[in-house]
């Protein structure tokens, strides 16, 4: 196996796809199909052979832009269980409970005295509920590993799947009693550093560190993607033991009849899980988080393919049938058709946008409601006025007593603002990002104006759509969170439907999308 490499500043080596077997346009083909669908995916980088062939970002976003990485972090605090297990300050068949004195129930049944480290890295606790929920919706005032414990063990312990929120952040106070320190303190002599990677977690207000609110950038996520990928090497290091990291990811326990996550490679008994990373449904495994935080490898094949996004659709039939099924179909790197191929992906990842799509930069309403106020009746974003300023590209959005002004840009191009609007679902302050930057970008479609509010770390977005009629005007809103086709953990959640009641993974609270009738003295 070739390894991956890199430069001084972290930067992968590049080679052309042809040269590692893959042919550009299909990896044009993945995007191509990525546009068609009409997903919201943020980035897609494609390795081979340890050369990164291929990637891009689509704008606003960044590939040293920090972002929340979701459950793509549980191999964070995974992997410092791996080390302690290489360390041994860990074994594998150590009974949890032993970890935790103090926080225990008064009686403990016989199948949470058997629960062990294995079984918790494999997400077969024998419990039925998450864990989790319980101390969210406590907001931090029931000690976590106590209301963990407190859960009934229904299951023998290493037996049933269950996808268990609880299970990382227990295991991350795991290494700070065995260690001493937090399990980001733990890793970065061990593998932050030696990879030049960046990953940071916030603490609870007990102390303990938040894995859900892990951040870092897209590349930091492929280096971690690449580390499994290549069994603990890393430019010439073992960092860890190779039986350790393949025995984490190979199939450990079946996810067979596995409910509320609907996910093609989450549903059968073919796909599987290891310790805290998921199998494919073609090979491999993937550290997958919320919404499409996915690092995807194939280690028979020497590929990653790792993409970031909030509404991620089919991307892995397309990567699937663009990529996979065309692996070394062609050796050819120097040919003209070649050439031109690589042209055209190179075109495609240059131009890709998140901005509104097929949408025009005027409309002949534009010069009529240009610079218009129109008050705007109940809606869940609380918006009671908006005036369009069509010729300066500005939008005054009146929440009440607040007033805000965003900047847009259009024709595919986005706007930078400081500061965005109050929205439903409370945008997250994400950590180790001192101030989120909000990205707007508008455009026509006949008499609608659509216009797009990104917040580039939490990655949510803010969806209006404007349609202003001879004797009425209406505003559409809604958000990433109520659109997506996937709510992971929750199930489905029909789309575009107006007054759908979505349940907020985030905040455990429902919001409903809002269709509101916008009042113009004029009109």
């Amino acid at each position: 196996m070739n390894y991956a490499t890199t430069d001084g500043s972290g930067a992968f080596t590049g080679a052309t796809p042809e040269s590692q077997g893959i042919p550009s346009r299909a990896i044009t083909g993945v995007i191509d199909g990525i546009k068609d669908a009409g997903l919201d995916i943020h980035s897609l980088h494609v390795f081979r052979n340890g050369y990164l062939v291929a990637g891009g970002c689509a704008k606003p976003y960044g590939k040293k832009k920090l972002r929340r990485i979701y459950s793509s972090a549980k191999s964070v605090s995974s992997l410092a269980v791996l080390f302690a297990l290489q360390e041994g300050l860990l074994k594998l068949d150590d009974p949890i409970i032993r970890y935790f004195p103090g926080m225990l129930p008064d009686k403990v049944s016989d199948n949470l005295a058997a629960l062990t480290v294995f079984d918790m890295l494999i997400m077969a606790t024998g419990m039925e509920v998450d864990g989790l929920e319980k101390y969210l919706l406590s907001k931090g005032e029931i000690e976590l590993a106590g209301s963990f414990f407190s859960y009934e063990v229904k299951n023998k312990p290493g037996t049933v799947f269950f996808y268990n929120n609880a299970v990382p952040e227990i295991l991350g106070m795991l290494i700070e009693k065995v260690t001493g320190q937090t399990y980001v303190e733990y890793l970065t002599p061990r593998v932050f550093s030696p990879l030049n990677a960046y990953f940071s977690v916030q603490k609870t207000d007990q102390g303990w560190l938040d894995g859900s609110t892990t951040v870092s950038t897209v590349l930091d996520l492929a280096k971690f993607t690449l580390l499994y990928l290549q069994g603990g090497m890393w430019e010439g290091r073992q960092l860890l033991d190779k039986g350790l990291i393949k025995q984490a990811v190979t199939k450990q326990i079946s996810t067979e009849g596995v409910t509320g996550i609907d996910h093609m490679f989450h549903k059968k008994d073919e796909c599987g899980y290891g310790m805290q990373i998921w199998m494919n449904r073609f090979g491999g495994f993937r550290l997958v988080g919320a919404f499409g935080q996915t690092g995807m490898a194939i280690p028979e094949k020497n590929l990653a393919v790792v993409y970031t996004g909030m509404e991620t659709g089919d991307i892995d039939k397309l990567i699937y049938e663009n990529i996979y099924l065309n692996l070394d179909t062609e050796t050819a790197d120097e040919t003209e058709s070649a050439a031109i191929d690589r042209d055209s992906m190179e075109k495609r990842f240059l131009n890709w946008s998140s901005a509104p799509e097929n949408t025009a930069v005027e409309s002949e309403y534009a010069a009529i409601y240009n610079g218009r106020r129109f008050s705007v009746e109940n809606n869940t974003y609380g918006i009671t006025g908006i005036t369009f300023c069509f010729q300066s590209k500005k939008l005054i959005i009146e929440q009440g007593s607040v007033v805000t002004t965003l900047t847009y840009g259009t024709g595919g191009e986005f706007a930078e603002n400081s500061k965005g609007i109050n929205t439903p679902y409370n945008a997250q302050v994400v950590y180790g990002v001192e101030t989120d930057t909000i990205y707007v970008s508008a455009g026509w479609i006949k008499n609608t104006f659509l216009f797009e509010v990104r917040h580039a770390a939490d990655m949510i977005t803010d969806y209006f759509e404007a349609t202003f009629n001879d004797n009425e005007a209406l505003l559409f809103c809604e958000n990433t969170l109520d659109r997506s086709r996937v709510f992971h953990g929750f199930g489905d959640v029909p789309e575009f439907a107006d007054e759908v009641e979505c349940f907020d993974i985030e905040k455990y609270t429902t919001r409903r999308t809002s269709k509101c009738k916008m009042n113009d003295p004029l009109l």
